[in-house]
């Protein structure tokens, strides 16, 4: 199932970064290493983004994630 949330902080230098989940009012880990696509931006704080939620480590973990704007 596809979650909307924006991404709340991100760096490109460690890796990683935590989207706040707009349904839960929770954050959710993410790695960085998501590539966008020619003609896309990099992920930026604030950047409104789609994603789904796989096991982690210790919680879930943010994947699939996707630029909306």
């Amino acid at each position: 199932m596809n979650l909307r949330g924006n991404i709340a902080w991100i760096s490109l230098e460690v890796g990683y970064g935590y989207i706040s989940d707009d349904a839960s009012n929770t954050y959710i880990f993410h790695h960085s290493n998501i590539v966008p696509t020619k003609g896309t931006k990099m992920l930026s704080v604030g950047n409104l983004v789609s994603f789904t939620v796989q096991p982690g480590l210790k919680a879930g973990q943010a994947s699939d994630v996707k630029l909306i704007s």
